[in-house]
């Protein structure tokens, strides 16, 4: 501030994820995804392109940091091409996932502002207007969304697994 740089600056604070393991939360349900987990804090000092607070509402995912931060320096042509969006782009339909199975006992996303999670072991699916799943919130066994929630899944899943291996070949070309 007293260098008058302050007002030409951008700060972005951020963590990497939410408590994951019973090793950080005895308490934490194992095979249950929630904001809990996943939930981290961001925050965006940007003097130059914002005067007051913007709170957003909409899920959002490390992906989109970096388009966010481009975006804010003007950079729109670099954004275009990442993965994410600028945060302020999010919408509540768009599907965000959140795989947790490795570690958690479950993945899911959230579409259109509904939540979804399936349990890795027993394939169980919940559906909730928030990300926190209770036993109320089981889906019945014959339901259309227990097939669609598991599909959807098995698809992020799979493409999951496709970048994996075709990052490893790529950082390893003669190891395959």
């Amino acid at each position: 501030r007293a260098l008058g740089r302050l007002e030409r600056t951008v700060i972005a604070v951020t963590g990497d994820h939410g408590v994951r393991t019973r090793g950080e939360d005895p308490a934490l349900p194992v095979g249950r995804i929630s904001d809990y987990m996943f939930r981290v804090p961001l925050l965006i000092y940007a003097p130059q392109t914002v005067q007051d607070t913007i709170r957003i509402p909409t899920p959002t995912s490390h992906v989109d940091f970096a388009p966010t931060i481009a975006a804010l320096f003007g950079k729109t042509a670099n954004a275009a091409r990442m993965q994410g969006v600028p945060i302020w782009q999010r919408t509540a339909r768009d599907r965000l996932y959140f795989l947790g199975s490795a570690y958690g006992g479950a993945d899911g996303f959230v579409e259109d502002g509904t939540y979804y999670m399936r349990q890795a072991m027993s394939g169980a699916v919940y559906t909730n207007r928030t990300f926190s799943f209770a036993d109320e919130h089981l889906v019945a066994a014959g339901s259309p969304v227990n097939k669609w929630t598991t599909d959807a899944l098995s698809v992020a899943t799979q493409l999951q697994l496709a970048l994996v291996s075709r990052l490893l070949r790529e950082s390893h070309p003669s190891t395959h």
